[in-house]
C-alpha cells in the first residue's frame, strides 16, 4: 500500500514542485550499509588532496566520519589543511556523539560533544583554551551521504526535483536544499562507461553537479568554482599533489563550503 501511495504521489505531484524526501519509512529499510568511499580533489587540472566518508554500524549505532586532506598555496607559502569529523547517531537517526577535528599548517582547533536533553553539550578548544559550549540540535538528522543513497531509491527522471533538510556540520543546524535530476549520463571508470545519474544542487550560493551509482554513491562532483571531486581507490586518492594551485583567502573561503568535512 506505501509503495501504491508513492507511485500515485509520483504520477500527480506538480511538476514545478519539489517532492519531500525523508529517510523513514519503507523505502529507507536497509538503506546504511557498512563502506567508504575516497575521492580525489581537483582545482581545475591540478590534484589539491583528497576526501574519504565511512559510514559503518555497530553497536545499534550509526557511525558517520568524514575525512578532508587538501595542500594548497595561499599567499605564496604552502599550506597543508587536515580536518575530520566524527558522528554517532541513534537508530532514528537522533545525534549521540559529535568529534570534529581540524588543523592548519600546524594550528588546531577541535571539538567534542555527546547529547544531553536534547542540547549538545561540547568542549571546543583553540591551543590551551577550552570552552564549554550548548547548542540546540534537531531530533533527527539528515546527512549528505544518507541523502543521496536514500534518493537513489527514487523516480530520477529527468527533471524530477526533491527537497529536504540537511544537517550543517558547520553551523550545527538544518539547511534546505532542492536536488534537480538533470540526466542518465555515462561516466568513463577503470572498465569502461557506467551509468551515472547526474544531479544539480545550489549550496551556499555555489551550483554542484554530482553523479551518482545505482546506489547513491558519488562518482564524481564540480562546483561552479572550478573544484572537482572524482571517486578513486585509496591508495590514488591519497597520492601527495605535485604541483599546488595558489589562491587568495577570499578564493579559499568561497571553496570550502564545496567540500565535505570542511569546517
Amino acid at each position: 500500500m506505501a509503495g501504491f501511495a508513492a507511485v500515485m504521489a509520483a504520477m500527480f505531484w506538480p511538476a514545478d514542485r519539489a517532492m519531500l524526501l525523508s529517510l523513514t519509512g519503507e523505502r529507507s529499510h536497509g538503506l546504511f550499509l557498512s563502506e567508504e568511499e575516497w575521492h580525489g580533489l581537483y582545482f581545475g587540472e591540478r590534484r589539491i588532496g583528497h576526501g574519504m566518508t565511512r559510514l559503518r554500524e555497530e553497536g545499534g549505532r550509526l557511525h558517520v566520519e568524514q575525512g578532508l586532506h587538501l595542500r594548497l598555496l595561499i599567499a605564496g607559502q604552502a599550506r597543508r589543511i587536515d580536518n575530520r569529523l566524527r558522528l554517532a547517531l541513534a537508530p532514528d537517526l537522533g545525534l549521540q556523539e559529535l568529534d570534529f577535528e581540524a588543523e592548519v599548517s600546524g594550528m588546531g582547533i577541535s571539538a567534542r560533544g555527546r547529547l544531553e536533553n536534547g542540547r549538545l553539550v561540547a568542549t571546543v578548544s583553540l591551543g590551551p583554551e577550552a570552552l564549554r559550549f550548548e547548542y540546540p540540535v534537531p531530533a533527527r538528522l539528515v546527512l549528505e551521504p544518507l541523502l543521496l543513497r536514500r534518493l537513489a531509491r527514487e523516480d530520477l527522471s529527468a527533471g524530477r526535483r526533491y527537497r529536504t533538510e540537511v544537517f550543517d556540520p558547520r553551523s550545527l543546524a538544518q539547511k534546505e536544499i532542492e536536488i534537480e535530476v538533470v540526466a542518465l549520463e555515462a561516466l568513463p571508470g577503470p572498465s569502461g562507461l557506467r551509468p551515472a545519474v547526474h544531479l544539480r544542487r545550489q549550496q551556499s550560493g555555489i551550483v554542484l553537479d554530482t553523479w551518482i551509482d545505482g546506489e547513491g554513491r558519488v562518482l564524481r562532483e564540480e562546483s561552479s568554482l572550478g573544484l572537482r571531486s572524482l571517486r578513486e581507490d585509496r591508495s590514488t586518492a591519497e597520492a601527495e599533489p605535485e604541483s599546488l594551485p595558489e589562491l587568495d583567502s577570499a578564493a579559499l573561503q568561497g571553496l570550502l563550503p564545496a567540500l565535505p568535512g570542511a569546517p
